[in-house]
């Protein structure tokens, strides 16, 4: 990875941002979150959309991108019905609950994917943005704002364990 400067802002919709590369929900980074392996962030953001486990695993196994079409089918259901079913629990989208979900699993990803969590370490002191040149889509399971935050919420609590 490269070495950074202090105003180097990490974009992680641009693949070629060697560190945005790694805390992208796109790249293949494999991670196991309540009995589920996940190819990617992506594929788990988009696998919780689902409500049975079965769904939920066939999407989960999917990389990034076809995880993500997979999902788009099932975004339009829940802009009219804005709940998801995960552990048989049912969870309103943009709550609360809904996005300590979202933390815990990508929290997942980032403690069992070493190269991951290096590239979030490696991001303190820099701004972290989700720049792709299109505007959000209005209704995005996980606005791209949250999505920042939780990796911010995410960094810190890694770098307290390095903390003395």
């Amino acid at each position: 990875m490269s070495k950074l400067t202090h105003d180097y802002v990490i974009n992680i919709a641009n693949e070629n941002d060697s560190i945005g590369y790694w805390l992208s929900n796109f790249t293949e980074t494999p991670f196991s979150f309540e009995g589920i392996t996940f190819n990617s962030g992506e594929s788990f953001v988009q696998a919780i959309k689902f409500d049975t486990l079965e769904q939920q695993k066939s999407v989960a196994i999917l990389e990034g991108y076809k995880a993500r079409m997979k999902g788009k089918k099932k975004t339009k259901k829940l802009s009219e019905e804005p709940f998801i079913t995960w552990n048989g629990e049912r969870i309103e989208l943009f709550t609360d609950s809904y996005y300590e979900l979202v933390y815990r699993g990508l929290l997942e990803k980032f403690k069992q994917n070493q190269k991951a969590k290096t590239a979030l370490l490696l991001s303190v002191n820099h701004e972290i943005i989700f720049d792709n040149g299109f505007p959000e889509p209005k209704f995005n399971t996980l606005p791209n704002e949250m999505f920042v935050a939780i990796l911010q919420i995410i960094r810190d609590e890694l770098l307290s364990e390095y903390k003395y």
